[in-house]
């Protein structure tokens, strides 16, 4: 069962440019389908749908040893698919808890790296 948990396929295409003190880096990321079952109850297992999602990183040399990165992941705040069957009642879950791209949504940092 926790095979089917996983997606089958998981493929990232990656694109990182430098131009003197600045990095840019895009990310597109696919994810296949995967089987909620996460309660093991006995319910009919859901099929949750493939998932597309996309990073950014902007990143300045502020001196030679000192960067900071601006960056999101899964910048356009892609959900996995909601629910629809016995979860929302049973296990209270809106969300596959299980969903390789999570249930949060995005994720935005600013990053300082001093290397010495």
């Amino acid at each position: 069962m926790i095979e089917d948990n996983l997606p089958e396929y998981r493929f990232s295409l990656t694109g990182n440019h430098t131009n003197g003190d600045w990095r840019v880096l895009t990310r597109l990321n696919y994810f296949s389908d995967i089987f909620e079952d996460h309660i093991d109850a006995g319910l009919p297992i859901e099929e949750v749908g493939a998932e597309y999602t996309v990073d950014f990183e902007v990143g300045y040399h502020i001196n030679e040893s000192f960067i900071m990165t601006l960056g999101a992941r899964n910048a356009f705040d892609n959900l996995p698919d909601e629910n629809v069957l016995y979860d929302t009642e049973v296990a209270g879950s809106k969300y596959p808890t299980t969903s390789p791209i999570g249930l949060n949504g995005g994720f935005y940092y600013l990053k300082g790296v001093y290397t010495f």
